[in-house]
């Protein structure tokens, strides 16, 4: 994955909550949302596609818009989710201390 790459992850979420969390991008997906999203909804409700391919064209484009919106979320969550494969690759990897505490005890 491209963002395993990343040197920097702290640097990266920070980056991308400072994006979510920002004016322009709020403006940004209400935008689309207003505009595109909701037009292209409305199409696919009424129009009659002479074509599937036309159809599922204007499904394609609905569907970028919308990971467009949730970008910013989705490398968020990717970036927890290598953060906390990267802490505990090792599922017994907190049972290795638990056993060697016990035995020492004995």
């Amino acid at each position: 994955m491209i963002l395993q790459n990343l040197k920097n992850a702290v640097e990266l979420r920070e980056k991308l909550t400072i994006l979510n969390n920002s004016d322009n991008w709020k403006l940004v997906c209400e935008l689309l949302e207003k505009n595109d999203i909701e037009y292209l909804k409305s199409l696919l409700l009424t129009k009659e596609y002479q074509t599937l391919e036309d159809r599922n064209r204007d499904k394609d484009r609905l569907k970028i818009y919308q990971s467009l919106i949730n970008l910013p979320d989705y490398y968020l969550k990717i970036l927890q989710q290598e953060e906390t494969e990267i802490k505990n690759p090792d599922p017994y990897f907190d049972k290795v201390d638990e056993i060697k505490k016990s035995k020492n005890k004995q």
